[in-house]
């Protein structure tokens, strides 16, 4: 069993505990705010992959955790936007991530609260393990994206005595995964586009429909999350001496992982006017937020997969998604 593997089954466990108490023991649900829940989260990572600040590359968060609410898609993370209390009709995408070792787990599922929602989250569900079901060595991507799309435009669903037909997000993909590196050259298209690259032994796979009314998202602020370009050599030499000091402090404490500001805040020091010529110098690069139209549905359930030659590993196997 090669290393990669290991360790994501480490990550793994550690991910399954955390959502499992999160269903379990009604973590999410009405009344709990989005920036105390993402704490939740991103603290019981930590404690159960034993994160050591002295060693932060060992283990800890695979990115910092989305909680994306009705129309927001991904990307969203407690940040310095006003707080946001769940609500009995709300559809709540909890999103994140554990890293051991730098192999990362990325998994993700919808929480609802009122039945009005039950057909329209099981459609989603069963989409990803559709596609999922068709996984495998040498699959080829476009072709699995082209079946995805099939499968849920075949469906519709009634809310409040409105009849929606069913989407994939033409934007989003699954993708995937390698040490440190949560998307690295290969998606996974949820729709019909000419794509020749294929699955391969030993690739992990984030597989993710976004089931919705609409198949268009768009990207706004607010920003929360970052990464370093992957491209950093060829800027790093533009850097002056205070940007430098502070890139290289967020390179050995994240490496090519994704993070937040907020988690630079214990970095003695963090100038946000300094972090801010980084950005414009495009050696961090920022991730917007992703929306859907208001008054649209969108539903979100990621598993990941690993490649063997005769078939798969569903690494991410939950009793609840």
């Amino acid at each position: 069993m090669d290393t990669t593997l290991i360790n994501s089954i480490k990550a793994c466990k550690v991910h399954k505990e955390i959502m499992n108490d999160l269903v379990e023991n009604k973590i999410v649900k009405p009344g709990v705010s989005i920036n105390n829940l993402v704490n939740y989260i991103e603290k019981s990572v930590c404690e159960k992959i034993k994160y050591d600040i002295s060693n932060p590359l060992k283990g800890g968060c695979g990115f910092p955790a989305n909680i994306s609410v009705n129309e927001v898609v991904a990307h969203y993370t407690s940040g310095y936007l006003k707080d946001y209390i769940l609500k009995e009709d709300d559809i709540v995408k909890v999103d994140f991530g554990v890293h051991y070792e730098g192999s990362i787990i990325d998994s993700a599922q919808t929480f609802h609260f009122n039945s009005k929602y039950d057909e329209f989250i099981d459609i989603s569900k069963k989409a990803t393990n559709y596609a999922i079901s068709l996984s495998g060595p040498d699959v080829n991507l476009g072709d699995l994206g082209k079946m995805i799309e099939e499968y849920v435009k075949s469906k519709e669903v009634e809310i409040d005595n409105k009849v929606y037909p069913l989407y994939t997000l033409k934007d989003l993909t699954g993708h995937n995964i390698a040490p440190y590196i949560i998307h690295k050259s290969k998606a996974l298209p949820n729709t019909a586009i000419q794509y020749p690259m294929r699955m391969e032994e030993g690739d992990i796979f984030a597989v993710e429909p976004f089931v919705s009314t609409t198949d268009l998202c768009f990207y706004d602020d607010p920003v929360e999350l970052y990464m370093i370009n992957k491209n950093y050599m060829k800027i790093i030499k533009s850097l002056k001496k205070d940007e430098l000091e502070l890139f290289n402090k967020i390179f050995e404490k994240y490496f090519m992982l994704c993070f937040c500001n907020r988690w630079l805040k214990d970095i003695k020091i963090y100038d946000i006017n300094v972090f801010i010529k980084l950005i414009n110098k495009k050696i961090i690069e920022e991730y917007k937020t992703i929306y859907v139209k208001s008054g649209n549905y969108v539903s979100q359930f990621e598993h990941n997969i690993y490649i063997k030659s005769n078939g798969i590993i569903k690494l991410t196997e939950n009793k609840y998604y």
